[in-house]
Order: structure tokens, then sequence, then C-alpha cells
């Protein structure tokens, strides 16, 4: 005959009583708190190198240009958000004219951006006329040095951005 303390259930599964039943609940919670703590430690851990590369970015930002005798002066503000000194950064860039071909190539120095500096530098690229001037192209981090810095590493953590009138791209 059936026990009559405990009724019968349509589970397939062993009938249990209540002390029996605040185990499994404990087991259950215990579990669940288990998963979802991992589930928490993975989503951290997808964020960390997020939040790390928000703070390991080499700005380089178009501030605007000005037309001076035959030239195109570019102001330009270098930002170093690494954790080491930058000591030298060259960056090869493409001046595209308003048709959107290749007006020349021209290099640009930082100088020393020790970490956490903002630099502002101008630049006069001589016989171009600024109203012509339609976007520039980071093309090659042509150097980069200080710490365990090198060209590639720079160009990967390099976050650009341009004028209200000339787009700056990588």
């Amino acid at each position: 005959p059936a026990d009559r303390r405990y009724p019968v259930s349509r589970f397939s599964g062993p009938v249990v009583g209540p002390s029996q039943t605040r185990g499994l609940t404990m087991q259950f919670l215990q579990s669940t708190v288990r998963r979802v703590l991992a589930i928490g430690a993975v989503c951290l851990m997808q964020l960390s190198p997020a939040v790390a590369n928000e703070e390991g970015r080499i700005s380089f930002q178009l501030n605007g240009t000005a037309g001076v005798k035959d030239a195109c002066r570019f102001n330009f503000i270098f930002r170093n958000g690494v954790s080491e000194p930058v000591t030298d950064l060259v960056l090869e860039l493409v001046v595209f004219n308003d048709e959107d071909l290749v007006d020349r190539f021209v290099l640009v120095k930082s100088g020393s951006l020790p970490k956490g500096k903002t630099r502002v530098r101008q630049f006069d690229f001589a016989d171009l006329d600024c109203a012509r001037v339609s976007k520039l192209l980071v093309n090659e981090v042509k150097v980069c040095k200080g710490g365990n810095l090198d060209p590639e590493t720079c160009l990967s953590r390099l976050e650009v951005k341009g004028s209200k009138s000339i787009r700056l791209l990588k």
C-alpha cells in the first residue's frame, strides 16, 4: 500500500518528505547561486578588456584648419591614454582633396607624450587650400616608441576624430 502521509504525485521520481525537501531546496539554491556567480565572472572578464581599452588609447584629433599665406595650417591634438610614456610618435597621413583624390602624403610628429599628457601641434602644409581638403587618413604609424610600444601596438590603440568639415580616418 502507498504511504498515506505523503500524497503520490505525477512526478516520476521518489516521493520526498518536508525535511528532505529543505535539503533539495538548499542544493538547488546553492547550485543556482554558483551558476549566477559563474555567469557574472564571465561577464566581468569580457568587460575588463573594454574598460582597459578605453583607458589604453592614444587619441589623435583634428581640431581645425586655417589658411595661412600659401599653406593650410592643421591643428592636431594628441593625447596619451596608455599606461606608459610615448617618447616618439610619427604618423603618416594621406590628404584627400574635395574630389576624393589623394593630394599628398605627409608625416606628423607628436613629440614626447608623458602618460596622461595632451599636446597640441600645428603643421603647415604648403601649397594647399584648406577648403579643398575632404579627409585625412592615418595610413601608417611610422614610429612609436616608449616602454613596450611599437608601431603596430600604437596603431591598434590609436583613436582618431576629425573636425566638422574634414573627416579623419584610420
